[in-house]
């Protein structure tokens, strides 16, 4: 490793850069919380098993209700004001 100059990971938009000198540990972590930012893990497990129109329609349907009720309990529990 003594010509190497920078080290990158890189996948699709996440990009983590470092010294060759910097732990792979912690590229390697910076690379995680890049990758839990961008969604894309969250996106892949979407898509790991086909849903059903009826099975999409449903859970729609279930986040639709819990957004009501965090939207009702946002009416009722404003929020505190900074001063």
């Amino acid at each position: 490793m003594a010509n190497v100059t920078r080290v990158r990971v890189t996948m699709k938009d996440i990009r983590t850069t470092g010294d060759p000198d910097t732990d792979f540990r912690r590229l390697f972590t910076a690379f995680k919380k890049n990758l839990s930012q961008s969604g894309v893990m969250q996106e892949y497990k979407k898509h790991e098993y086909y849903e059903s129109p009826s099975e999409k329609r449903r859970r729609k349907q279930r986040e639709a209700k819990v957004q009501r009720l965090k939207d009702k309990l946002r009416e009722n529990f404003p929020e505190k004001r900074k001063n």
